[in-house]
């Protein structure tokens, strides 16, 4: 019997859809099989960090000490609107090219039987229409508006920057300041809350796909009786990891350098966001324990039972006498068949509980959360102060 293909398995996208999307797609800001595009991503940057740099220019507080924290050395606000935005719109095509071909190489495997391509189907309609919601969208665009009010509300004087000029009357808020919370910064959530959005949806597809009846290999090479080609399409998301790292590592740094704070002051914040990113990013892969323990235990006691049949005969052809003296131990096809269970039963015994390779997902996800930190520490501790300690130990 011939495999059935899920019909819909090439049309699905986890980011070609949704208002945004269609309005850019209108103003031809972007264009199919893309997401939001390089246009999208330039004009976004523009509009939330050039109003915001002409307007510090105008009232003096791009540069210079009549601030605290002029805009120029505002390293958040450089990072937010110069990189991270930019970052989560080039995503998107990564990001979806490695789920859609992940689908495709997981429905094309042989491990989806037809009886499951219903399901299987149903499973990706659903995830579409999940990842298109307008509701999502509209509840993205009501929490920002929510985040607007309380930045209005958030008028402290105690630490004056580009953002709050020092008047008679306490602290005002100028025009720039205006943009940023009433243009910039509801941008930038918007779009975070979108891709938190969508790896939500995500999610919900690896749960959905762990309580399919597939047809899963205990011996397959990968340790995860073929669900390896789900690790690298979640691994993608360590550029959302890498995105949030980036802000909170800006604002550490801009702290440590303004003597805010110091490193050790910091020590259990920073290790206790690192241990919440890692549950956050590693989590939704730990949706397959079940399944995988369920394989292994039936694939040791099958492959057991077929390893004792074949020692035995082995054992009893090869050790107890019973082969003819004219016929070759080397070369023969048994010491093959042997080694051949012995190598099945091992894999099966390595099975891995979740389709993460520790090599390449692990260590790519870690990454991607640690290595945005690197700047902040050091601010800290001056790299010529890390030189000195080295040599200073090492000679």
């Amino acid at each position: 019997m011939s495999q059935q293909q899920p019909a819909v398995t090439e049309d699905f996208s986890l980011v070609q859809g949704g208002p945004l999307y269609s309005l850019l797609l209108a103003l031809r800001l972007t264009k199919p099989p893309s997401g939001l595009g390089a246009r999208a991503a330039v004009l976004l940057c523009l509009l939330t960090w050039l109003p915001l740099l002409a307007l510090s220019v105008l009232q003096g507080t791009a540069i210079g000490t009549g601030v605290k924290i002029p805009f120029l050395l505002d390293f958040p606000v450089a990072v937010r609107f110069l990189f991270v935005i930019p970052l989560m719109i080039v995503a998107e095509r990564v990001i979806d090219a490695r789920v859609t071909g992940a689908l495709r190489d997981l429905a094309g495997s042989g491990l989806v039987a037809n009886s499951t391509v219903p399901a299987f189907e149903a499973m990706l309609r659903g995830a579409q229409r999940l990842s298109n919601s307008m509701l999502a969208e509209v509840a993205g665009v009501a929490v920002v508006i929510v985040g607007m009010a309380y930045l209005r509300l958030e008028l402290s004087g105690s630490l004056a920057r580009w953002q709050f000029l020092p008047s008679s009357e306490g602290a005002v808020r100028p025009l720039a300041g205006w943009w940023y919370i009433l243009v910039s910064i509801p941008i930038f959530q918007f779009l975070f809350y979108r891709w938190i959005w969508r790896y939500l949806v995500w999610s919900w597809m690896l749960w959905r796909i762990s309580r399919l009846d597939l047809q899963l290999i205990p011996t397959h090479p990968d340790r995860v009786a073929g669900l390896g080609i789900l690790g690298p399409a979640h691994a993608g998301f360590g550029v959302l990891a890498f995105a949030i790292s980036s802000v909170i590592s800006a604002e550490y740094a801009q702290e440590f350098l303004l003597g805010a704070t110091t490193i050790a002051q910091s020590e259990l914040a920073i290790f206790g966001y690192l241990i919440l990113m890692l549950i956050v990013f590693l989590g939704p892969l730990f949706v397959f324990p079940g399944v995988l323990m369920r394989i292994q235990l039936n694939g040791l006691r099958d492959y057991g039972a077929l390893a004792n049949r074949n020692t035995l005969e082995f054992d009893r052809k090869w050790i107890k006498g019973r082969a003819s003296a004219e016929v070759p131990l080397l070369g023969s096809a048994d010491i093959q068949s042997l080694a051949d269970l012995a190598n099945s039963y091992a894999v099966i015994s390595q099975i891995r509980y979740a389709p993460m390779d520790p090599r390449t997902v692990l260590l790519s996800i870690f990454g991607c959360i640690m290595v945005p930190l690197l700047p902040a520490a050091l601010t800290a501790v001056p790299v010529d102060q890390i030189v000195r300690e080295i040599l200073t130990r090492l000679f």
